[in-house]
């Protein structure tokens, strides 16, 4: 290998990190970074690209990592917390400056409404989110927020504009529709760079809800069954996170689905 150009060694090896690293990180982070150090150069960004707390006991973990090698999370963009690892408000007390520097990179996130909270600063601008609990009626790190995934449209609260909320937002994702929510839903609609919407599960009556929403004859608005974008969840329940893994691993979730005009027509 050492005869071949620099220039295709490193991508044989950011290729190789890419592939391996959905199934087999381990290796990735225990066999080919620590080659040397030239290689750990060109896998580190890879390997720490995404940080996924699976569980609510990995949430300290996670502290203790970042407080001891806060340097080594410098190349983080995507942070995944599951819908079910809750977060103490106080987890950065003791190092506002990291949090600050660490939520200021990240462009991709995914969490319960209480760890989005402490990651709130000047510079947390995300631009795409997967949201589960409840928002706040003030939301100013959503200003630069394009593409967004809610776990139910309770996640937003009452009364608020919702195109001073998201004035940005262009892709929507709805785990769970519910027919009460069909106001809050057609509001949305009305956001004006609003693309794409894919709702993904309808209660308590699918087949009456896709019908009332293909009435509408909006092509904006999709449909795909939850097991059909997500053919191995983490958990029996429906989660954000797991769609924000397919999105990890390169599925274009934001244009997944068949368009709800087009339903039932021959």
């Amino acid at each position: 290998m050492s005869e071949l150009p620099v220039e295709l060694v490193q991508e044989i090896i950011e290729s190789s990190a890419r592939m391996h690293i959905r199934n087999d990180v381990r290796w990735v982070g225990q066999s080919l970074a620590v080659a040397c150090r030239a290689i750990y150069s060109l896998v580190a960004p890879i390997l720490l690209e995404t940080v996924y707390i699976a569980t609510a006991e990995k949430v300290l973990a996670f502290y203790i990592f970042a407080a001891g090698a806060p340097a080594c999370l410098k190349h983080t963009r995507r942070f995944i917390v599951h819908d079910q690892a809750d977060w103490p408000l106080e987890i950065w007390a003791d190092n506002a400056s990291f949090r600050r520097a660490f939520a200021a990179q990240i462009t991709t996130f995914s969490g319960r409404h209480t760890v989005l909270q402490t990651l709130e600063s000047p510079d947390f601008h995300p631009r795409t989110a997967f949201i589960v609990g409840k928002l706040p009626r003030r939301q100013s790190a959503f200003s630069s927020l394009t593409r967004l995934c809610l776990s139910n449209l309770e996640v937003i609260p009452g009364g608020v504009i919702l195109v001073t909320l998201f004035p940005e937002l262009t892709h929507l994702i709805i785990l769970s529709l519910y027919r009460a929510q069909l106001s809050l839903f057609f509001a949305m609609l009305s956001s004006p760079k609003l693309q794409r919407v894919l709702v993904l599960e309808m209660y308590p009556y699918r087949e009456g809800l896709i019908e009332e929403l293909r009435r509408r004859q909006d092509e904006r608005i999709y449909s795909l069954p939850y097991r059909e974008l997500i053919p191995s969840p983490s958990s029996r329940i429906i989660t954000v996170a797991d769609v924000a893994l397919r999105e990890r691993d390169g599925v274009d979730v934001w244009n997944s689905g068949t368009c709800m005009p087009a339903l039932f027509q021959n």
